[in-house]
């Protein structure tokens, strides 16, 4: 006879031999009973709304660039936009300009000790027609100064500037 111990050792050398067959496993069932699982998902979050909301304030703490690139796609996805430009871009065109802001010519350093942050600009705004592709991206610092509303993304607001550099 079996203790418990055994059989659970046994079960676990298993499912990581099969690790990738149980996956294969779960995709297909989610995929053949997506309406389920989603009601069952929301049905959680209604039963267990203060786990959600904690789970996701920590989520938002740990990862506020994830938090505002995903806000920024929403509302660019709400305006019937399809093409979006990824973090990894955007580090490129941070790079690109010195990991400053382009207007006011700070470092990243300095505007993190001002209470201000590098953001990804739209050179002409989503308001006015503009897209969300990498071409469209300028690095502006954004934030609040003390007292008063700080960086020069919030002084540009919905404005067509274009601080980039002239290539001829």
């Amino acid at each position: 006879m079996r203790t418990r111990e055994e059989i659970a050792a046994v079960k676990r050398k298993w499912q990581l031999a099969n690790m990738e067959r149980g996956r294969k496993a779960r995709r297909k069932y989610y995929a053949s009973n997506s309406e389920l699982e989603r009601a069952r998902r929301r049905q959680y979050c209604v039963n267990h709304l203060d786990i959600v909301h904690a789970y996701e304030h920590a989520w938002r703490l740990a990862n506020p660039e994830k938090k505002r690139a995903a806000c920024r796609k929403r509302r660019a996805m709400k305006r019937g936009l399809t093409e979006h430009f990824d973090a990894y871009q955007w580090e490129i065109v941070k790079a690109f300009y010195g990991n400053q802001c382009i207007k006011c010519h700070r470092g990243e350093e300095e505007l993190v000790s001002l209470g201000l942050h590098l953001v990804p600009d739209h050179v002409i705004p989503l308001s006015k027609g503009g897209t969300d592709d990498i071409g469209n991206i300028q690095p502006l610092c954004h934030g609040r100064l003390k007292g008063s509303v700080g960086g020069c993304n919030s002084h540009k607001h919905n404005k067509t500037e274009d601080f980039r550099i002239k290539i001829q």
